[in-house]
């Protein structure tokens, strides 16, 4: 007997098995839910994801942090061998059953219904509890207030929801390297294109370069075409070299031509970017 609870642990179809309970819990549907409900997009990598967690013995305290908050966990638990990020999965559990539909939080009433299908789920599955009855009155048998209820309400009503990528940076690594060998190709063939079109300019920089085509004039030291001259003029301008380039908040990254920089890492709202360059 010991054997064959092994075996059937052992066995990749555990997993399935014991997830379609857990999908039961949790609303899961990857087809038309209810009325005007739109097809859950991507509800089969929750489904996988609880497979693999129960074929993986992940602990029920960890799978529940995961569909609670698996986007803010400090430490992800990584799939190495797929290079995903598990607990960025765990979230979509919210997103399961009825009112999926992003558009319609702007219709009157659709985004409280939405709201109120998130709190029933979350209480009946997490707290094993009927919190939602709160949303019109108190609850007393439970002890629960419509002052709680609204407690989750502007809880779940505070997250922006969006796509998250669930890759790690290493299964994009190739890509990622290929594109950065690819950056200056594809800036030259950016700038080359900007050059021979003259309508690609914002009216905004027109108005700006006439307003300053005497300065943008005097400041013209060579003979190099510089797209700057077809706003006021045939101007010839000589491209800088850049020698440093600094900011207290970012990281600059001076380009291999040595004319453009790129910020990198997390750009705070404001900053203050100096460069350096000869004028010769």
């Amino acid at each position: 007997m010991a054997n064959l609870v092994d075996e059937f642990l052992d066995s990749p179809h555990y997993g399935e098995r014991t997830a379609r309970h857990w999908l039961d819990v949790v609303r899961y549907t990857d087809t038309y839910g209810y009325e005007w409900d739109p097809v859950a997009v991507g509800s089969w990598e929750y489904r996988d994801y609880l497979i693999r967690a129960f074929n993986n013995d992940i602990g029920y305290d960890q799978l529940i942090r995961e569909q609670i908050a698996g986007d803010l966990l400090p430490q992800p638990r990584i799939n190495h061998e797929q290079e995903i990020n598990e607990s960025m999965i765990g979230p979509m559990f919210y997103h399961l059953g009825e009112h999926r539909h992003g558009a319609s939080v702007n219709f009157n009433g659709i985004h409280q219904e939405m709201i109120d299908n998130k709190i029933d789920a979350f209480s009946k599955t997490f707290l094993a509890m009927t919190v939602a009855c709160a949303r019109c009155h108190d609850h007393k048998l439970d002890a629960i207030s419509q002052k709680d209820y609204y407690a989750l309400a502007g809880m779940f009503m505070t997250p922006r929801w969006t796509t998250r990528p669930i890759d790690t940076e290493r299964q994009n690594l190739a890509n990622i390297t290929e594109l950065k060998a690819l950056r200056q190709q594809i800036h030259q063939a950016l700038k080359d294109l900007w050059s021979a079109s003259p309508n690609l300019e914002p009216d905004a920089l027109r108005v700006w370069a006439n307003k300053n085509r005497a300065q943008l004039a005097a400041s013209a030291p060579g003979n190099i075409s510089h797209p700057f001259s077809k706003l006021v003029g045939k101007i010839a301008y000589e491209p800088v070299s850049i020698a440093k380039a600094t900011a207290p908040n970012s990281t600059l990254e001076i380009e291999i031509d040595t004319k453009t920089v790129l910020a990198t890492g997390a750009i705070p709202k404001t900053d203050i970017y100096t460069i350096e360059f000869d004028t010769a």
